[in-house]
């Protein structure tokens, strides 16, 4: 939220001083916005007394993308607006991209699991979940629980945890 009409302190609590901006023009700054940055803010008009006090809602950033002021990503960093950097924008854009270890591997059997592994994975998570009664379960329910198998085929984080060195190569 950005407000206006509050004395700016950061001691608690803040003075209401009222303002005037955008007095009578609240839909025209709000279609303003949008059509600056492409994002709906929400603007409030309240009153404490014969003050008047503005509340700007702005939306969190959509997942995947950036927001740009006249072309350019930006950040806050502490009290300024800087430019963002490709590492960020970058890391911005990926929170949409497919999860790769979720995928199918095709060809990927039971038979490519190392046991040993399975075995491990088993009694370290029993012991983190504090449910001995896990290790009991059949494989192939541990597998589905943990989101390594779905329809009977093994995902690649199926191959990356628990494969034999010869599944690794071949997949």
């Amino acid at each position: 939220m950005l407000v206006f009409g509050v004395k700016e302190k950061r001691v608690l609590p803040h003075e209401i001083v009222g303002t005037a901006f955008a007095l009578d023009k609240i839909g025209k700054i709000e279609d303003e916005i949008y059509k600056r940055l492409a994002i709906r803010v929400r603007i409030e008009e309240l009153f404490d007394n014969d003050r008047r006090v503005l509340v700007f809602n702005v939306p969190s950033r959509p997942v995947g993308s950036t927001l740009k002021f006249e072309g350019v990503p930006l950040m806050r960093i502490g009290d300024s607006l800087r430019v963002m950097s490709d590492d960020e924008v970058f890391r911005i854009l990926s929170e949409n991209a497919p999860d790769f270890s979720a995928t199918i591997c095709e060809g990927l059997t039971f038979d490519d699991l190392d046991p040993e592994a399975l075995t491990v994975m088993k009694e370290r998570y029993a012991i983190k979940q504090e449910n001995p009664a896990f290790m009991t379960l059949p494989d192939w329910q541990i597998l589905s629980d943990l989101e390594l198998i779905e329809n009977s085929k093994l995902n690649y984080a199926a191959l990356l945890l628990l494969g034999t060195r010869k599944a690794l190569r071949k997949y």
